[in-house]
């Protein structure tokens, strides 16, 4: 098989002097980055404890500086350059070198200057160090690789401290990677992800740190990871559309990984769609691959707190609730439970990056925001309970015909035609009606006593198999059409000949229940008595269904109310009071 070469290399020459440029990255924030042609700067403040502070200036991806106050207790940053994506196995780099300047690093603290490799195991390369610190490992070797002098250690992952430190200069990648592949300590079918370059930080009081340059040059005969660029502005987001959602700062789509939520290239997979569906204010996402839905697994309010999916649980369930804010371009995703954001941990561009949520981190964390894109497919999951109901009144018509010689008389003739409409459902949520005292409530379609709320996922309120007083039926109310000719009668002295029609009043309902895959059309007279006593206490929407409020307040369900005979809900429990 021939292989098609590719070639990448960025030689990156920058003056030291920062006044002749603006910074494209001025903040304290955390996860702070800014990411441009191949290249990314990261602030990575991962373990911030006590009082800490931390502030990075970029000039340009390559060139910038770090003030930093820290704590000396483990390391706590990493302000880093890096080369990224990269993305392919280091059996097929044929080259890959790195050059780097970094100047004298500050007399005090606690820090090293060091390379860090992703294969996808951790390698790192020291180059300076000072204080209290050290190589992480036990001593393995002193080795000549690739024309530089480490100390060889190892423990969790293989470390190399180069004998004399230096402030800089270039460096033979790939002869390292080479020697932990003999080692055994990885793999030529390790996929590099990336390189990076800067300062990992254990104690500071103040001290500014700086990287003047830093470049990589690498060839290879698999085809390099493009740079990520941003995805286009989001949709506007609704209701019973399938969606791709995209991190707004590397395109990569919100995926599953079994039930932990990642970020993946769009590939297109239903693994990777997801359709919103309302709840009170507020929305779940379901995905469409496994049906299950976004939440913060075990209702976490820290920050950190994992994303994954589970199964859809009732309406109070609310870490499995959202709101979706827009910001600029795109969308926050913020938890109800929490308030906290769906963010992309340690604002990772590669493939399998973990989503957490984090509080917000400002207007330059792309990483907590996101494109909402259409794909197509059908939309018959789940989408918001909505209720469409035409009204058609009463009418009579009525038409009198002048007196006639005829002698003859056509007796008085009533015809009478009564339609029966049944619901019909595509689904297992049509289990019938029940005649709840005068309302028309759904029969559960599992197992239950009493009153069922989530039944199998129909989502809805209904009575359960057994307890409806009239008995259980499938039959909704019927609609009567009644045609009245009157007689008619003709002498010599003439009588008037009088034809009435009249129309019933009839109601169309449309109902599209909250619930998977399932579409209900009924069609049935709805009547509201409007009473001069005190039945008339207005309704309550009970999760979708028009219930009566009872004029007495028992705290919870009725029956009699007061001599109403009817079922009707307590103010004080109903859902939306």
């Amino acid at each position: 098989m021939k292989y098609i070469k590719y070639l990448i290399t960025a030689m990156v020459l920058l003056a030291v002097s920062q006044t002749a440029q603006g910074a494209v990255l001025d903040s304290c924030d955390q996860w702070a980055s800014y990411c441009s042609g191949g290249y990314c700067v990261y602030n990575a403040v991962w373990d911030p404890q006590g009082s800490w502070n931390q502030c990075i200036t970029a000039q340009s991806t390559t060139q910038w500086s770090c003030t930093a106050t820290h704590p000396s207790n483990g390391v706590k940053s990493y302000p880093n350059s890096s080369r990224e994506p990269l993305g392919v196995s280091i059996g097929s780099i044929t080259s890959l070198s790195s050059s780097v300047s970094a100047g004298s690093g500050p007399s005090s603290g606690d820090w090293n200057l060091a390379y860090d490799l992703w294969a996808p195991e951790e390698i790192m390369i020291w180059l300076q160090w000072n204080g209290n610190v050290g190589i992480w490992g036990s001593y393995v070797t002193t080795a000549s690789i690739g024309g530089r002098t480490y100390d060889v250690y190892k423990n969790g992952y293989p470390g190399f401290m180069v004998q004399s430190q230096m402030t800089g200069g270039t460096f033979n990648v790939k002869a390292v990677l080479d020697y932990c592949v003999s080692q055994g300590w990885c793999s030529n079918s390790g996929i590099l992800a990336n390189v990076q370059c800067g300062y990992e930080i254990t104690g500071a009081s103040n001290i500014t740190f700086s990287m003047n340059s830093f470049s990589v040059s690498i060839e290879s005969t698999e085809p390099i990871e493009e740079p990520p660029s941003p995805p286009p502005p989001s949709e506007t987001p609704t209701t019973g559309v399938w969606y791709k959602i995209l991190a707004g700062h590397c395109s990569k789509a919100l995926s599953t990984d079994g039930d932990n939520a990642v970020q993946m290239s769009d590939t297109g997979a239903q693994s990777q769609h997801w359709m919103l569906e309302t709840v009170d204010s507020y929305y779940r996402l379901i995905n469409r691959s496994s049906s299950k839905c976004l939440q913060v697994e075990g209702w976490s309010t820290e920050d950190g707190g994992n994303v994954n999916q589970g199964t859809v649980g009732d309406d109070f369930q609310n870490n499995q609730h959202w709101s979706l804010t827009k910001e600029g371009d795109y969308y926050q995703i913020i938890n109800r439970n929490s308030s906290k954001l769906v963010d992309v941990e340690a604002n990772s561009i590669n493939n399998g990056g973990n989503i957490h949520q984090w509080s917000y981190f400002g207007a330059d964390a792309f990483n907590q925001k996101w494109s909402f894109q259409t794909v197509g497919g059908s939309t018959t999951t789940t989408t918001a309970a909505t209720t469409s109901t035409t009204t058609t009144a009463a009418t009579t018509s009525t038409t009198t015909t002048a007196a006639t010689t005829s002698t003859t008389t056509t007796a008085a003739t009533t015809s009478t035609t009564s339609a029966t409409t049944t619901t019909t459902s595509g689904g297992s949520c049509d289990c019938g009606t029940c005649d709840w005292y005068g309302t028309d409530v759904p029969t559960c379609c599992e197992s239950c006593s009493g009153w069922g709320w989530y039944d199998g996922g129909c989502r809805r309120s209904c009575v359960c198999p057994g307890s409806c007083p009239g008995g259980d039926t499938t039959t909704t109310a019927a609609t009567t059409s009644t045609t009245t000719t009157a007689a008619t009668t003709s002498t010599t002295t003439t009588a008037a000949t009088t034809s009435t029609t009249t129309t019933a009043a009839t109601t169309s309902t449309t109902t599209t229940a909250a619930t998977t895959s399932t579409t209900t059309t009924a069609s049935s007279t709805s009547t509201t008595t409007t009473s001069g006593g005190s039945c008339d206490c207005g309704t309550c929407s009970w999760w979708g269904n028009p219930i009566p409020m009872c004029c007495i307040d028992v705290g919870g369900w009725g029956w009699q109310d007061g001599g109403c005979n009817r079922s009707c809900v307590s103010e004080s429990i109903c859902p939306n009071n």
